[in-house]
């Protein structure tokens, strides 16, 4: 019977973890850096779809990918049995990155303890779908005992009572000490999804902030991110209409991990970010 204990608890009893995400190893940077940190003192067991990606490796860790071949529901099916499967063997400790239908790899498993993880609500331009989805997450939650969110402002979207949740926010690892020194000029950096973000209103914003600026405060607009349906394109082409090439920069980098972590730190550097703290 899964019992609610402290994460610490759970932690000094897990030897043998096991992670479902929905999305391919290495693309995710949560669940990567859980893993890379994990692994060093237990195995880790990572079940996750096979988008194409380059395949990455972790010490310590198991990689089980899942194809996406076929119709949406045989993909659906197959990802399932792949992760009941899975939940079948000797696991002490399961972790879910939230997907449709996770309870029944709990109800149908042997793993003792579960960790029911939300890290993002629904995206979508349709009100119904994000409230229906909404409540299909809350419906599942039921069936667990240790929840952790992203965000208290999330758990308060989405409907969970605080009380039973615990706030599990985004780490960081140091990527620059470098001093910076702030001019007139400001810099912008936005780093993240560019679905349904509305990227676009932000350089329409620009735009007319940059037309009505006597002193040229803005320097540079740089997009770090990526999107599946073609939001990159739409986003250069409206760059172009708007006549901010010179001034935005769109790089499609998605995450940071270890095989390019130099290659944004030198970005980084050569960038003097506005901080409001200053």
């Amino acid at each position: 019977k899964e019992t609610k204990m402290d994460k610490k608890e759970i932690l000094s009893l897990a030897r043998e973890v096991m992670y479902i995400e929905s999305e391919q190893f290495g693309t995710h940077v949560d669940t990567f850096e859980y893993t890379r940190h994990l692994s060093r003192s237990r195995h880790v067991t990572y079940v996750c779809w096979d988008y194409g990606h380059e395949r990455r490796t972790c010490d310590g860790a198991t990689i089980v990918y899942v194809s996406r071949t076929g119709s949406k529901p045989v993909r659906y099916l197959r990802f399932l049995i792949a992760c009941i499967r899975e939940a079948r063997r000797p696991y002490s400790l399961g972790f879910f990155q939230y997907f449709p239908g996770c309870s029944l790899v709990k109800l149908t498993g042997r793993v003792p303890h579960w960790i029911f993880d939300i890290r993002s609500g629904r995206l979508s331009d349709s009100a119904f779908k994000t409230r229906i989805y909404n409540l299909m997450v809350r419906t599942e939650a039921l069936l667990f005992r240790n929840i952790s969110v992203i965000s208290a402002s999330l758990a308060e979207l989405m409907g969970f009572d605080r009380k039973r949740v615990h706030i599990l926010p985004l780490g960081a690892d140091p990527l620059s000490a470098q001093q910076k020194t702030f001019g007139k000029g400001f810099r912008l950096l936005y780093v993240g999804t560019l679905h349904l973000r509305k990227i676009d209103l932000t350089l329409r914003g620009l735009a007319r902030f940059i037309e009505n600026d006597a002193e040229h405060r803005i320097e540079r607009y740089t997009v770090i991110g990526s999107g599946h349906h073609g939001e990159k394109d739409d986003l250069n082409r409206l760059i172009e209409e708007l006549d901010l090439v010179n001034v935005v920069d769109i790089d499609v980098q998605k995450i940071i991990i270890d095989s390019n972590r130099v290659d944004i730190v030198e970005h980084t550097n050569n960038i003097d970010f506005y901080d409001p703290s200053n």
